[in-house]
């Protein structure tokens, strides 16, 4: 985090994904976990736009308590770095079981989390569409958001644009309809093969579209890179990070005088 802020970057997401993106640790948070993160950012001049987390992994898929558990302490710590969102998956699907048990799940565990929320005055937002979740393409993207107003959830939007690129219609009929619940769109560049990280402007990702679209409708929310960048080096990671900046933001300038 000390290197973005170094790079004038000035709002970033912070993650709860186990094994994989931990600034916020669910399973086995160390004390005063959130109190030193809300330090942390304010030391270092950033803003937070969303607490993303992934929550049932690895072994809580029907344990409601411990989902609880975990989503408390998320939000918690969404709340105390002030973020503007606390983004959460669209639900699993156990290969064994049929749809309608994991979308009764999904419900149980949205309507649970909107409580969470609205308790620390959280806008909840559900990302979709996206692989491995029950909105992997459009279809599925529509039947969850209907799931979550079947049990009262108002919740947002969280488009990132790679999982998009092979959802089965165009990003921007996405970002059209439901331009009006958006509350993060997470910016990067992919090939429909899903095969590693690649530069904005150098994959199929109509980044161009999605920012002119956004610009057209009036969109004045934050555009958050989301770079997943292995194992790099750090130059490395600093040159590509820098490179998807500055073309994001000649897009964004283009779109402006448009």
């Amino acid at each position: 985090m000390k290197t973005i802020a170094s790079l004038d970057f000035e709002v970033v997401d912070i993650a709860a994904v186990p094994t994989l993106f931990d600034h916020i640790r669910t399973i086995d948070p160390p004390p005063n976990q959130a109190k030193r993160l809300a330090t942390l950012v304010s030391d270092l001049g950033l803003d937070v736009n969303s607490v993303i987390s992934v929550l049932w992994a690895p072994d809580a898929w029907d344990d409601l308590d411990e989902l609880r558990r975990r989503s408390v302490i998320a939000a918690d710590a969404a709340a105390a770095v002030e973020a503007k969102s606390w983004i959460v998956e669209a639900g699993v699907w156990r290969p064994s079981e049929t749809r309608t048990v994991a979308i009764e799940r999904f419900k149980r565990t949205i309507a649970m989390q909107y409580g969470v929320a609205s308790e620390r005055s959280l806008r909840l937002v559900v990302e979709a569409p996206h692989g491995g979740t029950l909105a992997e393409d459009y279809d599925g993207m529509v039947e969850i958001l209907g799931a979550a107003a079947d049990v009262g959830a108002e919740v947002g939007l969280d488009v990132d644009l790679r999982p998009a690129l092979t959802c089965g219609v165009p990003t921007v009929q996405i970002l059209d309809v439901y331009f009006d619940v958006l509350a993060h769109i997470a910016v990067a560049d992919a090939v429909s093969s899903g095969a590693g990280f690649v530069k904005l402007g150098d994959g199929e990702v109509d980044v161009r579209a999605a920012v002119n679209a956004l610009m057209e409708k009036g969109y004045d929310g934050d555009l958050m890179l989301e770079l997943e960048l292995g194992d790099r080096l750090v130059d490395e990671r600093i040159t590509l990070i820098e490179h998807d900046r500055n073309y994001l933001r000649n897009l964004v300038a283009e779109a402006s005088v448009l």
